[in-house]
């Protein structure tokens, strides 16, 4: 309508004048000034039909100096249906008095008059309407539904907007409002409550579980999380929902690695993988696990001498060099760089909890340009390739052990099923895991320094295994370790490996009376499943026989998740295990913890949790602004367009409330006043106008994907009318 009425392209645009389209006064013009059929791929498809009409419509009729509508007033005229809307019938009448090009008065008057309507030819000589002005408006405004839907699209959209916005949520709405759960304000939700010190939040945390019940929600932003620490929940969880909830971070480090990658590669991975960890070739695994842990009582003997060592460091590299003989199958005395691997993994680690603490960083412009951003680019790096040299030595060796993991990973890659990049980040998840198993071991020692008389039963088992003989550790033996295993188990019971079980819900699932609606995130907090005093009599007690069979068959099945359960529980938990048991039965036969800096278990307890803490403070910033972030660029593009001052929420929205006829007179002002290229804010929707041609001509030329709208959709469906961009080249 306004570029059909530019001043600038067509002089004195309200007055009717069909020669405009001769052919010497159409040349002078921009292309594009003229599209009532649009342009590009997706104009009228039946345009030559249309101009063909209006040749054989106007042939032999004789026009006056203009087109003179009137309205019908006939009462038996009912009028029509336009696009599935009533109109009232509308019949131009013209007179005979001179000829002029048809064609041209069939242009002008798709030019003038904006809207397609039946034109009925009678001979008369008079009209109600005076200009070109009062049937522009009146097209306009009178076929109520058929213009109406337009200009009240401009005039509503932002609160149609977010009314559809929370309306397709209704559900997650309806059953959240189900569900109890603290306060939440509009916005931020429940987040105010996590924008304390770690241990503030952590006691928060603590409390705001042991006082909701066993299913509760929290609001954080706009993501709707619940919590649950009931074990018939968490079973129906882990056995319906597989897809993990992972961070950037840890994407940007272990790629599609099992512990980031979504379903459908981690399907095919872990069928590749699990094959790697059978009982029969773990099994195999302990001799090495005992020579492994030899040398570690070799570097301590060398390191302590009543000196404090880095306890969790010692650990590490043994987990590493661990792995690297056992799946991957080559001698950690062979390779380098074992030492910078794990310094990279822990300045890895650091800076994560810079990046975390640092709300700044979580956008992803500011931290492509950071000096952290480039410095964990190095470190991964490094890090691959230290792993690359593992690989391309194993390829150089006879693969003896078809079975062994790293052989499974490179015959993947000959059959098609991995590339080498995948290898490399299996390889990286492995190590990441492996870190878990040190950081376990570390807190059984710990645990011990706090109860010399567990650490006494330990080695007394292990007395009455091994008696006074240093022989090597056996599969058998370790079979015997009954109590140093319930050890392990009540360690991991009061520090899981993972503070939480996260998975998003991608259908609604029934929970007793609850519904985990779609669109929301589920955590079971292993933490407090663990303590539940339902569960666990005196929670902080560290009594291992609580894992005596007896006493397991009075818990509910999924009480205890140290390994996750289902399809996507660990896929080395059995390997930890004895990995883990054969290490601390060498270690507690040739040394005794006596003294710690931990003074009880609630020590222990806040400095693990400072990481729970600082994670439930990432996550409420982080959905707060994820939702302008994601749309920055728009942002920063949209303020490069002068337009009218948008209000907060509404933006433009509130100049076009009123009547039909109000809207009209201020979109066309608002045309006329602002620049040929300028923006409007339509609640969030950013609308750009143009009337330049150039413009015009690039963005029907490009531009493929129409603007949905749901009350076309619901007629048209896939017509071509309103067809998505990739239905055209069907």
């Amino acid at each position: 309508m306004c570029i059909h009425t530019s001043p600038d392209i067509w002089k004195n645009p309200l007055q009717f004048d069909p020669d405009r389209f001769l052919p010497e006064n159409e040349r002078n013009r921009p292309r594009c000034s003229f599209i009532p059929f649009s342009h590009g791929l997706r104009n009228c498809i039946g345009r030559g039909d249309y101009q063909t009409y209006g040749r054989a419509a106007t042939r032999s009729t004789t026009l006056m100096d203009n087109w003179r509508p009137v309205r019908n007033n006939r009462e038996d005229d009912d009028g029509f249906d336009f696009s599935g809307v009533r109109v009232a019938s509308r019949i131009f009448y013209v007179s005979n008095e001179r000829k002029i090009n048809s064609l041209s008065a069939f242009k002008h008057a798709m030019f003038s008059m904006k809207i397609t309507l039946p034109i009925f030819f009678k001979q008369v000589q008079s009209t109600e309407y005076k200009s070109v002005e009062d049937v522009d408006f009146c097209i306009v405004a009178i076929p109520k539904e058929g213009c109406k839907v337009k200009l009240q699209k401009l005039e509503k959209k932002s609160l149609i907007s977010l009314a559809r916005y929370h309306w397709n949520r209704r559900r997650l709405y309806y059953h959240a409002w189900k569900i109890g759960g603290p306060f939440a304000w509009p916005i931020i939700g429940s987040a105010y409550l996590f924008i304390r010190g770690h241990k503030d939040s952590y006691n928060i945390v603590t409390k705001m579980i042991n006082s909701q019940p066993p299913i509760f929600k929290l609001w954080m932003g706009t993501k709707l999380v619940i919590l649950t620490t009931q074990p018939t929940h968490a079973e129906v969880i882990v056995k319906t929902c597989f897809n993990r909830l992972g961070t950037k971070h840890m994407e940007e480090i272990f790629k599609t690695g099992l512990i980031t990658a979504p379903v459908d590669i981690w399907r095919r991975r872990r069928k590749i993988i699990n094959k790697s960890f059978n009982t029969k070739i773990l099994n195999s695994y302990v001799d090495i696990f005992d020579k492994r842990a030899r040398h570690l009582m070799k570097q301590f003997e060398e390191k302590c001498h009543g000196n404090y060592i880095d306890l969790l460091e010692t650990l590490l590299r043994c987990s590493l060099d661990t792995v690297c003989e056992t799946l991957l199958d080559v001698d950690s005395n062979s390779i380098t760089g074992q030492a910078r691997y794990i310094t990279n993994t822990n300045r890895l680690a650091k800076i994560s909890a810079i990046r975390g603490s640092s709300i700044w960083l979580h956008a992803k412009f500011i931290w492509s340009y950071s000096s952290l951003h480039q410095e964990v680019t190095n470190l991964r790096r490094e890090m691959m390739d230290f792993i690359r040299q593992i690989i391309e030595m194993k390829k150089l060796n006879i693969f003896d052990k078809e079975k062994v993991f790293i052989n499974n990973l490179i015959n993947s890659t000959e059959d098609g099923e991995l590339d080498e990049s995948g290898v490399m980040d299996e390889i990286q998840s492995i190590f990441a895991a492996s870190e878990t198993t040190a950081i376990t071991n570390a807190l059984v020692l710990c645990m011990m320094g706090l109860h010399s008389n567990i650490q006494k039963n330990i080695q007394e088992e292990l007395a009455s295994i091994f008696g006074h003989s240093d022989r090597t550790v056996t599969l058998e033996d370790v079979n015997r370790m009954y109590y140093l295993e319930r050890v392990i188990k009540e360690t991991m019971r009061l520090f899981p490996p993972v503070p939480f079980i996260r998975r998003s819900v991608d259908e609604d699932i029934e929970l007793d009376s609850h519904v985990l609606p779609k669109g929301s995130e589920v955590y079971i907090p292993l933490l407090s499943l663990h303590r539940r005093p339902d569960f666990w009599k005196d929670p902080l007690v560290f009594n291992p026989d609580r894992f005596l069979a007896e006493n397991e068959a009075k818990r509910p099945n999924f009480s205890y998740l140290p390994f996750s359960r289902g399809s996507k529980n660990c896929i080395g938990f059995k390997y930890a295990m004895l990995s883990m048991k054969t290490m601390l039965a060498i270690f507690f036969k040739h040394y005794e913890v006596q003294s710690t800096k931990y003074k009880s278990i609630e020590d222990v307890d806040f400095w693990l949790a400072m990481l729970l803490a600082q994670f439930l403070i990432i996550l409420a910033l982080i959905l707060l602004v994820k939702y302008h972030w994601d749309r920055r660029w728009l942002y920063y593009h949209g303020s490069k367009f002068k337009g009218p001052f948008p209000w907060p929420i509404l933006g433009n929205a509130p100049l076009f409330f009123g009547k039909d006829k109000d809207a009209y007179k201020t979109l066309t002002n608002l045309v006329n006043s602002q620049s040929p290229t300028f923006r409007v804010w339509l609640g969030r929707e950013l609308v750009v106008v143009t009337t330049e041609p150039a413009y015009v001509e690039t963005i029907l030329s490009n531009s493929l994907d129409r603007f949905k709208s749901h009350n076309l959709e619901e007629i048209f469906h896939t017509g071509l009318l309103i067809a998505p961009g990739e239905y055209l080249h069907l």
